[in-house]
Order: C-alpha cells, then sequence, then structure tokens
C-alpha cells in the first residue's frame, strides 16, 4: 500500500478594502472575535477603534470596564499598548461610520 500523499495547501489570502493582503483564517477570526466584543464590551470596541486610528491614544478607566485589560485578553493588544499589525488594518478596514453611529462591516474588497 503506497503511503498517502502529503498536501501542502497555500494559505488562502484575501484583500482588504485598502489593498492590505492577509491570511483568511486570521481575517474571519479576527472578525469574530471583534463582534463579540461589539456586543459585550461597546467601551473597549470603541477603544480599540481609537487605538488603530491614533498609536498615541491612551486609555482611560470607564466606570463599566477596563478596556485595556479586555483587549489584552481578546488577544487584540499586546501588553505595552500596541495593537497587532493584522487587527488594525482589520478595524481600518471593517469601521463603518455616519455621523451619530459606528458599526462593524466586512473589510473585506469586494470584487
Amino acid at each position: 500500500m503506497a503511503a498517502p500523499l502529503a498536501v501542502s495547501r497555500e494559505p488562502i489570502v484575501v484583500t482588504l478594502k485598502d489593498g492590505t493582503r492577509i491570511d483568511n483564517s486570521v481575517c474571519r477570526t479576527t472578525i469574530v472575535a471583534l463582534k463579540v466584543l461589539e456586543k459585550k464590551h461597546l467601551f473597549a470596541f470603541f477603544d480599540l477603534v481609537e487605538k488603530c486610528r491614533d498609536n498615541h491614544f491612551k486609555f482611560s478607566a470607564h466606570q463599566i470596564e477596563d478596556s485595556k485589560k479586555i483587549l489584552i485578553e481578546y488577544g487584540f493588544l499586546d501588553k505595552s499598548d500596541k495593537v497587532h499589525e493584522a487587527v488594525k488594518s482589520i478595524v481600518l478596514n471593517a469601521v463603518e461610520e455616519d455621523q451619530v453611529s459606528i458599526k462593524l462591516g466586512d473589510p473585506r474588497l469586494r470584487v
């Protein structure tokens, strides 16, 4: 009996709206986590968006929750307050806003 062939699969890469190319599984996993964050920890979600827009953004303690701690637990932020580059790209491409609200959309480029 012949040994099974090892199949090497190239990772599937998606293109974000700004042209950034990222692994599809990283994108999907991040979007799922962002949706949970948006529903469960709205202040932390807003703070993550601000941190992605401005590296110098400083977290302030909300009376309701500790955004920095939550973002570290979710894996979006390291202990030195830096947002992981893949997360930053996905957030900046996914956030849709109008004059009164902010929501999470699809960060991927639609052809």
